[in-house]
């Protein structure tokens, strides 16, 4: 039928499939084995390479090249200067305030409690853990899956101007679901901020046509986050 929103095809479909199955192929390797092989006592070499290597090999496979995939300059220039300063404020107020709740504190005690006295070494490990999770989760997630799928919907709708609005709420719509769910086993609080952040990662992404704006602010994070457990849980 003409009129059909989505007109998919075998071409489509097995896209859509190979991008929906590697996500969860590389979720199950983070998840049961992403804790071995744990190089510096931080640097999760399972996790970096998983997230990085298998998509890259998927990509090439489906024909999609790197900047379809957000590995390009962002578009947009300074007008993004002064909301990337409101989010960077906005995050900071976020992240200590979680920290500082009853139910956030006690389980980042229960986690990095022993390192009370060992702060430096704590900051070791969680810079080692941060640049080893966050460059391939952004590729990962914002990269392969977001835009992945956002390419990929686009050659199944009408016209490439809704067609880029439509698929890319949609691509946004499974990528929320799937990063939030990966949040359950964290305190509420921060599956919850979950929620928010990986829309606004995901359409600060979509717009500026790139990953680099939404993998410097899960970097920002998870900078904030380590100072805010240092000054508060293990002060």
């Amino acid at each position: 039928m003409e009129n059909t929103i989505l007109t998919f095809n075998g071409k489509v479909a097995g896209k859509i499939s190979a991008i929906i199955g590697t996500g969860l192929i590389v979720q199950f390797i983070v998840r049961y084995f992403g804790q071995e092989y744990v190089s510096f006592d931080g640097f999760h070499t399972v996790i970096f390479f998983s997230r990085l290597l298998i998509p890259i090999l998927v990509a090439y496979f489906l024909g999609l090249s790197l900047s379809d995939l957000g590995l390009s300059m962002p578009t947009g220039g300074k007008k993004w200067v002064g909301g990337f300063l409101f989010l960077l404020g906005l995050i900071t107020v976020a992240v200590f305030w979680g920290i500082s709740l009853e139910s956030t504190y006690k389980f980042y005690l229960v986690k990095y409690g022993a390192l009370r006295n060992a702060q430096v070494a704590f900051v070791k490990l969680s810079l080692l853990f941060t640049f080893s999770t966050t460059l391939p989760w952004e590729f990962f997630h914002r990269g392969f899956l977001l835009f992945g799928l956002q390419k990929s919907l686009s050659e199944a709708l009408p016209s490439e101007d809704s067609g880029f609005v439509l698929s890319g709420f949609l691509a946004m719509m499974f990528l929320w679901v799937f990063e939030v769910i990966f949040h359950f086993s964290k305190p509420a609080p921060e599956a919850f901020g979950m929620a928010i952040v990986s829309i606004a990662l995901s359409y600060v992404a979509l717009i500026s046509r790139s990953i680099l704006y939404p993998l410097l602010l899960h970097v920002y994070i998870e900078l904030v986050f380590l100072v805010a457990v240092v000054m508060i849980v293990l002060k």
